[in-house]
């Protein structure tokens, strides 16, 4: 066929007569002829991929495309002409089964469901479904899109996945999302989504026969082989996945694309995750109209155009480049006032089904990936039959049973093993579907062969599962199973007697019963079991675990009769309005006593005079008075915090001072307390009673200077341990820094090599000499292995300083428990709240002297994890009320104590006692770790919430929330609402930075950032229209317009599409009602992008700062619209980047206040104090080190988490606390 426009890239084309692979009757049959070269293939490629598709017929032929209607039964072959040139090696490639082939009934199916799809012609608009926010209510679209269940791909296209879909990052395949039913019967939407699939199914493979020869035999094979999921259809082996595409007709003069509605369905596309070894059916769906342009089917490779009819199916791979034309009214007037509306049906076989065989998600399991996979091993085993045994340190039971069992209980236990899984899985099958399995047909299944005879597997009474007349195949349930009460299937589901019993199995029932009664009894007389193998209330769970901790807890010299014995009830005891033993009730209130508040417990032995008595010693608070059946973890925070306030403080400071003054004002000389006896003794012969008070004098004395010395020794001990830990982490800090800044500190090289180390991914060999330390030699050489994962191997300061710090605690002799670390954290955390005072306190020191039992009640020996949530939860606690007037008392009871100590006790801080000039010059402000800054614990609350709430669009950008189904809750609803709310506009809302439309489509590969382009003219020209002209446009999002060549280039582009409105181009509100993005600005902005001045840092070899970039863009009159926040935006990109180096977070902070903008509002909003720069950086910095405690390393690593992604979050925190928010608040 000649065709002159035809492009010599593509294959040549002839039509044939005949053709001996075509079996007649057919249709038009076309030849289509080219190379299986590299160097042929690749010059299609170049020529198909770049071009967008035909817009019409006139438009495909100019371009030398033959066209073919479906309704012929066209067949396209493909010829190599490096090949044989014979007829029997042409390869079918395309075909069709036209609608009018379709049968009867299979037609009236087709046009039942779709016309349920569209709904009423009345109802019917040419735009997308929408919620009406005034109503509540679905509007527009088609009746298929009115609902909670359509779920597009995205909110502005019109592609709807109808069955499964593909995890690549868990390689498992599984039902689409939207298809989750929780095993309950199907509502009208979801039988309307499996009646698509029927009849899309069918119509898939009703042509499939019509393909190359043996491809159906083939592919049910296959799919027989591999389980594929029979989606729609029993008879459908080839297509598992479907998807319905939407587009309403445009008038003939509108230059609208079908881009507008499919996305990058509806341009020039290859469906890269099919296999080539499948077809893709795609079949029409749509009602015919009157007034409507012919749809046609673009396959670009060959350079063909199919036009399709209703039910029309055509068959071609999806990897090859296609497209479809926008649907179009005629040049005419309109006869018809329904609107045109395109159903196309696609069936598709992804390459994870058949080829690259993907895991399967089977069942839900309660582990951390939540699913339990049928791998792909297992599904494609006859790569790996006989199957290969797994090299693992790991012994099994299936494996290496046989070394500790006879063959037969060994074999026995795989068999029962297998009826477990299988059980598992069965009970989250539908229950209303009365799913059962005949546990004896299964062990007698299960054989293996013993002294050269095969037998099988043991019976198993006690085992999971039925038998007998619950399994009998074509037993009739007259029951109507969809609606009977849930109760009464349960008991269906147990058997068909209605048994209350799991598998109707009462013996299992009795056996566990009497088995609880005896474990509970016997646990009982044994002291092991009652110090450990308890919850809340003693019901003998074991816990080896915590048996051998106790264990050696005693063996140390340690007591469990406190800590550990389960509390008996107490007497009730009344003390000061406050009931001690037993939660206190209302009643328990004596007279007008508050009792919102718990007051602290008040130890009656330490009291020798009546309270009121002059002289008399004021109570202190005790620890041991909190309430044992409270979550100690929990309990000793809220105890801190009472004993903290000013009430509490001010009693302690009463007390101490009523001991110094009976230490340091008795007028007698105090005795040893070893004499007193005989002395007493002798009194009472005499009937010196005088001489007896004296006495009591005299001990009163002594009791009073050793309890002030227990004090000030106590207080010493926690300012000495917190002294070292604070000591350890500035210093590290200050390391990591100056390793940052090239700045001057005696741990810089050392924390510098560990970076360097760090980013290498390889083990880190240290030795102490080689920076100077004095370490004894078997102690200098250090080994950190290496890091595998990617989060880990970033330069960050959390990683550098998990590092330092096991390292310079091995050098410098720190207890290596994480006790006392956390001695160390609490000590500097109270200090630099309350400074030293708070240390003397009595109910401090029981926090500190029991830190694990504060931080974890349920083991002796916290986590690091644990450590770390509790410190975190503690900070907030005390970091949003005022404490200067408990300082004030605090410093009075410094006083008190120095002077009855002879000055054994001062006013020094960590800082005074850590600080040196001599190592690093200037002494710099306080940067510990664990700094309390003050701001609000409820909005800090309402920030984590917030950025908790949104993890669902951190997991998967691209794909919208799902929506929660009508019978939802209130709060589920809510939380939907606010996600898509965020979702629908992620620029804006979004606080990963990173994971925004805007930013994902310039980060993907062939943008400004890739490796490529990165250095370049043009991918820094590329930047400034992103950030300074297209950030968040259509143009941008939409289209991916990302990277521009030169200033021709994205002119060209823009006027590619002509007649948009600049607000396609340019989002005026994307930074804010004062920011002019203009295109115009585009030839500034390549000017500027050519002069060394401007580029010396991306292009030549000067260096440059994050802060010299700012200030250069935003300078500038050259970089007209760029500002400090765009330039602070572009500067962050080219410093993830890696172009130039990332600012530490003070240096953030301050920036942050110099900017003015959301950043600074937002740490304002949390109520930090930021009327300084010092501020604001001690303010963001704090906020840093909050955020890495309440945020895992995976979830930070997943949101590529740094200085610049918690500015974001600080920036969108205001804007996401508004209505959809406080109403999920409401309800919480």
């Amino acid at each position: 066929m000649e065709e002159p426009s035809r492009s010599s890239a593509l294959p040549e084309i002839d039509e044939l007569q005949e053709h001996p692979s075509v079996n007649a009757p057919h249709g038009p049959i076309y030849l289509l002829k080219g190379r299986e070269s590299e160097e042929w293939m690749n010059a299609v490629l170049d020529y198909v991929a770049p071009k967008p598709c035909p817009k019409n017929r006139a438009d495909a032929v100019a371009q030398g495309y033959v066209v073919a209607r479906a309704k012929d039964k066209p067949v396209f072959l493909w010829r190599n002409l490096d090949g044989s040139l014979l007829p029997k090696d042409d390869k079918k490639v395309v075909w069709a089964r036209p609608g009018s082939s379709v049968k009867a009934e299979e037609r009236r199916r087709m046009v039942e469901v779709r016309e349920r799809a569209m709904g009423e012609d009345a109802e019917l608009t040419a735009d997308k479904a929408k919620l009406s926010e005034e109503s509540g209510d679905w509007e527009g679209g088609i009746a298929f899109e009115r609902n909670e269940g359509a779920e597009s791909l995205s909110p502005s296209n019109r592609c709807y996945p109808l069955s499964t879909s593909y995890q690549a990052s868990r390689s498992m395949n599984a039902p689409q999302r939207s298809r989750k039913t929780m095993g309950r019967p199907l509502d009208s939407h979801a039988s309307l989504v499996k009646d698509i699939l029927e009849v899309g199914a069918i119509a898939g493979m009703a042509g499939l026969s019509d393909g190359p020869e043996g491809l159906k035999e083939m592919v049910d094979t296959r799919a027989e082989y591999l389980n594929i999921p029979r989606v729609g259809s029993d008879c459908n082996t080839a297509f598992p996945s479907f998807q319905l595409n939407i587009a309403s007709a445009v008038d003939a003069d509108d230059d609208t694309d079908l881009a507008k509605s499919l996305g990058t369905f509806g341009s020039s596309h290859a469906d890269s995750g099919d296999s080539a070894s499948m077809v893709t059916a795609m079949t029409v769906m749509t009602r015919p109209h009157p007034d409507a342009e012919e749809d046609i089917f673009f396959i670009q490779d060959y350079g063909i155009a199919i036009v399709l009819d209703e039910f029309d199916t055509v068959y071609f791979c999806g990897l090859r480049f296609h497209g479809g034309s926008q649907p179009r009214y005629k040049f005419q007037d309109r006869t018809s006032d329904v609107v045109y509306v395109r159903l196309t049906l696609i069936g598709y076989s992804p390459s994870g089904f058949y080829d690259a065989v993907s895991s399967q998600a089977f069942l839900a399991v309660p582990t951390k990936e939540g699913v339990y996979k049928v791998l792909n091993e297992m599904s494609d085993w006859s790569k790996a039959m006989p199957f290969e045994r797994r090299v693992s340190a790991q012994a099994t039971y299936t494996s290496d049973g046989e070394s500790i069992m006879s063959a037969t209980s060994s074999f026995d236990h795989l068999a029962r093993n297998i009826v477990q899984l299988v059980g598992y899985a069965i009970e989250q099958y539908p229950r209303y579907r009365l799913p059962r399995f005949d546990k004896e047909k299964i062990l007698s299944a299960l054989s293996f062969v013993e002294n050269g005879e095969r037998k099988s597997a043991s019976s198993w009474e006690q085992g999971p599962g039925w038998s007998g007349d619950d399994v009998a195949i074509g037993k009739v349930y007259t029951e109507d199973l969809l609606t009977m009460p849930e109760e009464d299937l349960q008991r269906l589901h147990n058997s068909d007697v209605r048994s209350p019993y799991p598998y109707g199995n009462k013996k299992v029932y009795e056996h566990a019963s009497k088995w609880q009664t005896h474990r509970l009894a016997m646990a009982r007389t044994i002291p092991l079991c009652f110090a450990s193998d308890k919850t809340d209330e003693f019901d003998a769970i074991a816990n080896p675990t915590k048996r051998r901790s106790v264990t050696k807890h005693i063996r140390e010299g340690g007591t469990v009769t406190k800590t550990s014995l389960p509390k008996k009830k107490a007497a009730k005891v009344i003390v000061a309005g406050v009931v001690s033993g037993k939660k206190r009730r209302r009643s328990d209130s004596s007279g007008d006593v508050p009792s919102k508040r718990k007051k602290a417990r008040i130890p009656v032995t330490d009291t020798p005079k009546d309270a009121d008595e002059p002289g008399s010693l004021r109570v202190v608070p005790h620890l041991t008075g909190r309430d044992s059946r409270s979550k100690k973890s929990e309990t000793s925070i809220d105890f801190l915090k009472t004993c903290l306030e000013g009430q509490a403080v001010t009693a302690f400071l009463e007390y101490v001072t009523a001991h110094s003054k009976l230490a340091t004002t008795s007028t007698v000389t105090i005795v040893d307390v070893h004499n007193a006896s005989s002395q007493l003794r002798s009194m009472f012969h005499l009937n010196d009673i005088r001489g007896i008070w004296q006495l009591k004098e005299k001990l009163q004395a002594g009791h009073s200077l050793r309890t002030i010395e227990t004090y000030a020794k106590r207080g010493q001990l926690m300012l000495l341990t917190g002294a070292a830990w604070y000591w350890l982490e500035d210093n590290m800090r200050r390391a990591y820094q100056a390793s940052k800044t090239n700045g001057s500190h005696w741990l810089q090289r050392l924390a510098t090599d560990v970076k360097y180390g760090i980013s290498t991914g390889k083990a880190i060999t240290l030795d102490a000499s080689h920076y100077h330390i004095d370490v004894p030699e078997d102690e200098a050489v250090v080994t950190i292995k290496a890091r595998r994962q990617h989060a880990m191997k970033l330069d960050t300061e959390e990683n550098v300083l998990s590092v330092l710090r096991p390292v310079l605690v091995k050098w410098f002799a720190f207890p290596s428990t994480i006790q006392e670390a956390a001695r160390g954290k609490l000590v500097t955390i109270l200090v630099s709240r309350f400074g030293p005072g708070v240390v003397y306190l009595s109910d401090v020191w029981e926090v500190y002297d029991h830190i694990s039992s504060s931080i974890d009640p349920t083991s002796r020996k916290p986590t690091t994890s644990s450590t770390d949530k509790w410190m975190s939860i503690l900070t907030e606690a005390l970091g949003g009320e005022d404490v200067d007037h408990v300082k004030e008392i605090l410093v009075k009871v410094v006083d008190i104590l120095a002077e009855a100590t002879d000055g054994l006790v001062g006013h020094s801080t960590l800082e005074d006692m850590t600080t040196s000039t001599g190592l690093e010059g200037e002494v710099g402000s306080f940067r510990g770790t664990y700094r309390v800054v003050r701001y609000s614990v409820e909005e800090m609350n309402m920030f984590f919430d917030q950025i908790q709430r949104l993890y669902v669009i951190l997991d998967s950008p691209a794909i919208a929330p799902v929506k929660p189904p009508r019978t939802a809750l209130a709060l589920e609803k809510r939380i939907f609402k606010f996600q898509e709310l965020v979702f629908n506009n992620t620029d804006k809302k979004l606080p990963f930075r990173d994971k925004a439309i805007s930013r994902r489509t310039v980060l993907q590969s062939g943008g400004p950032f890739s490796a490529a382009n990165l250095r370049t003219r043009a991918g820094f020209f590329s930047v400034l229209v992103h950030r300074a002209i297209t950030h968040q446009s259509d143009f941008l999002t939409i289209h991916g317009e990302r990277m521009f060549s030169s200033l021709r280039d994205f002119k060209t582009r823009l006027a590619k599409y002509k007649g948009k409105e600049p607000t396609f181009f340019c989002t005026g509100s994307a930074y804010g009602a004062w920011t002019a993005l203009k295109t115009t600005n585009s030839d500034q902005f390549w000017e500027a992008s050519g002069k060394p001045a401007h580029t010396d840092w991306l292009l030549g070899s000067c260096k440059t700062t994050f802060e010299s970039l700012v200030s250069k863009l935003s300078h500038s009159n050259e970089f007209p619209s760029i500002g400090p926040l765009i330039a602070y935006l572009i500067a962050a990109d080219y410093a993830i980047a890696g172009v130039i180096d990332m600012p530490d977070d003070f240096t953030m902070g301050r920036l942050i206040f110099r900017i003015g903008k959301g950043g600074l509002k937002g740490l304002t909003a949390l109520g930090f104090k930021v009327s300084t720069e010092d501020e604001t950086a001690d303010a963001f910095h704090a906020l840093y080190d909050i955020v890495c405690k309440r945020i895992s390393v995976e979830r930070r690593a997943q949101m590529d988490f740094n200085v610049f992604v918690l500015e974001h979050m600080l920036c969108k925190f205001k804007r996401l606390s508004i209505k959809a928010y406080t109403d999920i608040l409401e309800c919480v």
